[in-house]
Order: C-alpha cells, then structure tokens, then sequence
C-alpha cells in the first residue's frame, strides 16, 4: 500500500525560495507512492507567521521541504506536527524528484553555507550550528532515547533533542 504525502514547497519562480519566513507562495504537490497526483499553488503573501501555519495545516500540508526558516517558525510547524526539512536549495522539479526518490541528503540539494548538520543558528564562522553551538551530525543516523534505549530514524532538519522518545517521553539524543 502506497503512503499519501502532501509537500508544501516554498517557491520564487522555479526556484525554492531562500527563506520560507517570507514567501510569497507555496507549491502544494500530493505524492502517493513516488507519482505526483495533484498539485496547486498557495498565495503567502502578507501573512504572518500564525496564519500560514492555520493555511497549511488547512491544506492538510506534512512536509514542507525549504531553504531557510526562522527558529520560531521551524518550532511552530514542527509542533503543529509538520515535518520540516531545512537548508534546501534548487530548482523545485529536481528537488521533489530527488525526495520522492530519498536523496535530498545529498549535498547538491544543500544551500550555500549549509554543511547539512540539524538546524541550528548562523555561528561566527558562517556555517549553521545546531544546538549548544555544534555542528550537527549531518543526515541518516538514529535518534536514541538515553533513558529507555528505543531507536529512531534520523530526518535531516529536525533535531533529535526536539523528538520525545514514543515509550517514556525523555527528550532524544543523537545515536
């Protein structure tokens, strides 16, 4: 049985735009399986942060596949239950062929100045930094509960510590 995914895909003409903070419009594409079945696009433009969270969500958006994005509005998607997937840059064809086949850990697909660590802030060096100031362990991986020893998967652009372990709640660490 195929896995339905609706994909939000911050645009600037056929480009994914740098950051999804000030978007003007979204692509929304719906992939079952590895084929596209729909796709449409969505006006961003001079709403805040809040209402594109409800316009998303409304759209019954999963995944939003991006360039930058605000701390504030990774944790509000990723709260909302929207998996984000950061640090992204390209044409958006070849970006949502490269995630229908798995390949966006691909450095090709990583925005300048993003060495592919777990979102974080610009550092003094220029390079992103996850938390305490660090560099991210880069994608694939496990996230691993330190009180109970249960086992994730790693996704590329969302923190481990961000994750509660499904069996007794303690924040992950990275495996």
């Amino acid at each position: 049985m195929s896995i339905m995914t609706k994909v939000a895909i911050p645009i600037f003409g056929t480009r994914i735009s740098p950051v999804f903070d000030s978007c003007l419009r979204v692509s929304v594409i719906e992939i079952n399986g590895k084929r596209e079945t729909w796709r449409d696009d969505i006006i961003l433009n001079g709403f805040g942060l809040e209402k594109r969270l409800v316009i998303l969500q409304e759209a019954g958006i999963n995944t939003l596949i991006c360039g930058g994005i605000s701390g504030y509005s990774y944790n509000l998607l990723e709260s909302a239950g929207i998996r984000v997937i950061s640090g992204i840059a390209g044409d958006v064809v070849e970006v949502l062929r490269a995630f229908k086949e798995d390949r966006l850990d691909q450095p090709s697909f990583y925005m300048p100045g993003y060495c592919g660590g777990e979102l974080g802030r610009r550092g003094k060096s220029g390079r992103y930094r996850g938390k305490g100031g660090g560099r991210g362990s880069g994608p694939g991986g496990y996230c691993i509960c330190p009180e109970c020893g249960r086992k994730l998967t790693h996704y590329r652009g969302k923190p481990c510590y961000s994750e509660g372990c499904p069996v007794c709640g303690t924040l992950m660490n990275r495996g």
